[in-house]
């Protein structure tokens, strides 16, 4: 806002001859002007010699107003219009006094109370007392801030003229219309003095006048300084996480304006499956913003699932929010799968078992900390593993490390079975954010069943009516267990041998020529099991003596026969 004061306009009348003829002039346009007395003001008459004085006049009151001070007695007339300067040029503001030259008047103003002391502007007026006819002559305007603060807008106009054609002045004059000059002066330093010099020449003779006015406005100005907060809102996330990583939520809300935000608080409704301590909202109170601050908030969160979660999050601070600041996460799950097989063919008891590991990658993010884990199975020991595989306890070992996507895997590791049936193992991989996976493998072992069958008569030969004992030996010889083992001996005829008795691991019934041995249920492998049976020699010759077993896993009959010599 802007507070202009603007002077009012004093006339300042000279002349260059007598004061009384520029009065005289004034007074045709204002009658209250027509001089009385010496000093051509109004007041009562007096007489004597004229002082050529140019008194201060506020003529809104048109009080009488002389300053004893401005009173200036003229130099010795002379026809010389030069600017010679006679008197030096002295003091400044409400001292100032211009250096005269010879042979000239000076009138001098304050205003705007006709007071030195307590007005704002001075004006000395300095003019020849004569110039000849036809001549330039040049007279002076001197112009002085008498305050301690500046004036603004100064200007200083030629109201009217008399006898007198202006032809030049310096500095130019800013206008020259409807018979008045006015030069802009600018403004003025505390008690600084600037003056005008003026030329012109009459064109008749008699008197040659010239009155001024000079006006002033200072500006009186008001600022409110213009502020525009500015709020801004930046979020950014985690690009791409596990299921199993915490995600990273970094709000930046910033001041870019030039007032304070108070209350900003920062808000994000997060995408489903998105939360932050349980919630699924977010409100953040920063508080107050200076002018190019900013304040950083990192919140955690985490996702239930796999998927894209993104929103957009905001800052407020009374009635200005600003435009939605998105980011977004991508959150993956890596997958493992395992299987587990064993070799092909039959698997037999005394052979070395493989089982195979398959291990797959099947999601499309790397698995990082690939661990595989194979237990052994009972009734086997540890021989030996591929890849770097390692045994410890009851169990095989691979450290797989990073499985990218859609990697494979594949190793085995190989036990000795310790007997026939079932070898079971459950293969296991587990990773970084992995859900562990189990595969299990069986392996039937079984066994090369055999048995053996030998016999020995004791003794040989035998003198008739002596007892020869019989020994059956039956050995498993074979992997597996054999069942159900029977033994049936002949006698090759009564008229020739006779049974006594028998002994073994199961009892033997005799029927005529035949004894029959009830089964031995189960023989393990490499079991012996041994039967007596006592005859005794009836009759002289070579007789034979036959003995049969099978199992259920031997169905073929094994056929011992023993020699034996009688005689007498």
């Amino acid at each position: 806002m802007t507070l202009k004061t603007v002077s009012r306009i004093v006339i300042l009348c000279a002349v260059a001859g007598t004061l009384q003829a520029c009065l005289n002039d004034r007074a045709d346009a204002d009658p209250s002007m027509k001089p009385r007395g010496t000093f051509g003001w109004p007041g009562p008459e007096t007489s004597g010699p004229a002082m050529n004085e140019t008194r201060t006049t506020n003529r809104t009151d048109r009080t009488d107003r002389t300053d004893r001070t401005d009173r200036t007695e003229p130099a010795k007339t002379s026809p010389n219009t030069s600017a010679k300067t006679d008197t030096a040029t002295a003091g400044r503001g409400p001292s100032y006094m211009p250096g005269m030259n010879s042979g000239w008047n000076r009138s001098r103003m304050a205003y705007p109370t006709g007071e030195i002391s307590t007005s704002a502007v001075m004006v000395d007026l300095l003019t020849p007392q004569t110039a000849r006819l036809g001549q330039n002559y040049e007279y002076q305007i001197h112009v002085t801030n008498l305050t301690n603060s500046a004036l603004q807008n100064v200007a200083v106009t030629n109201e009217s003229f008399q006898n007198l054609g202006v032809s030049s002045s310096n500095p130019v004059a800013a206008s020259n219309s409807g018979g008045k000059i006015m030069w802009n002066l600018g403004d003025f330093a505390a008690m600084e003095t600037k003056m005008i010099r003026v030329t012109g020449k009459a064109d008749k003779a008699g008197i040659s006048s010239n009155c001024l006015s000079v006006t002033y406005a200072n500006v009186l100005c008001g600022a409110v300084q213009i502020v525009e907060p500015k709020l801004e809102l930046t979020k950014a996330a985690t690009a791409e996480a596990l299921a199993c990583d915490m995600i990273t939520l970094t709000y930046v809300a910033s001041n870019k304006g030039t007032a304070a935000l108070d209350n900003v608080t920062i808000k994000d409704t997060l995408a489903n499956g998105l939360t932050v301590d349980g919630k699924n909202t977010v409100e953040i109170n920063v508080g107050t913003l200076a002018p190019g601050a900013t304040a950083e908030r990192k919140l955690t969160a985490r996702a239930a699932n796999v998927g894209s979660f993104a929103s957009p999050a905001t800052a407020s601070s009374g009635d200005l929010t600003t435009a939605p600041a998105t980011a977004g996460t991508i959150v993956k799950k890596p997958a493992l799968s395992v299987t587990c097989s064993t070799g092909e063919g039959r698997l037999i008891m005394g052979r070395d078992v493989a089982f195979n590991v398959v291990v797959k990658n099947t999601s499309d993010v790397a698995a990082a900390s690939s661990m595989v884990t194979a237990a052994l199975p009972a009734g086997a020991t540890f021989v030996s593993a591929t890849d770097g595989g390692t045994a410890s306890g009851n169990g095989v070992s691979w450290n797989l490390g990073s499985l990218a996507a859609g990697q494979e895997r594949s190793f085995s590791f190989m036990v000795r079975p310790s007997g026939t049936g079932s070898l079971k193992s459950a293969v296991s991989v587990s990773g970084t954010c992995v859900d562990a996976k189990t595969s299990e493998c069986i392996a039937d072992v079984v066994g090369i069943p055999a048995l053996l069958m030998t016999g020995i008569d004791e003794p040989d030969p035998i003198v008739v009516g002596s007892n020869v004992t019989y020994t059956i030996t039956l050995t498993n010889q074979g992997f597996v267990p054999l069942t159900n083992v029977k033994l049936v001996t002949t006698l090759e005829d009564a008229a020739s041998m006779k049974y006594i008795s028998s002994d073994g691991p199961t009892v033997g019934t005799s029927a005529g020529n035949v004894v029959n041995f009830a089964p031995i249920a189960t023989m393990a492998p490499k079991e012996v099991r041994s039967y007596r049976i006592v005859v005794q020699a009836l009759k002289e010759g070579q007789v034979s003596f036959k003995a049969e077993s099978n199992s259920t896993e031997i169905t073929r009959t094994l056929i011992k026969t023993e020699t034996t010599n009688f005689y007498k």
